[in-house]
């Protein structure tokens, strides 16, 4: 693949720049998904609820992105 295309996806997919870079630096893709069982407020449920149905992401999802939104800031 040319350097420009290469640049030109990265640009495109903010989200799979991320995966390449921890994959350049891990050696190990991200993409790996791992199921597990934890607990959770009503209140904290309801809220997820909410932001999947007005993003239309699975909850897991939106998880993902704040767990490591605020892990990468520190």
């Amino acid at each position: 693949m040319r350097w420009k295309e290469i640049e030109r996806i990265l640009d495109r997919d903010t989200e799979w720049s991320g995966i390449l870079e921890e994959y350049d630096r891990t050696g190990v893709m991200p993409t790996r998904r791992v199921r597990c069982d934890f607990t959770l407020s009503a209140q904290s449920m309801a809220r997820l609820k909410e932001e999947s149905k007005r993003t239309g992401k699975k909850p897991s999802r939106i998880l993902d992105e704040i767990i490591m939104g605020r892990l990468s800031c520190h």
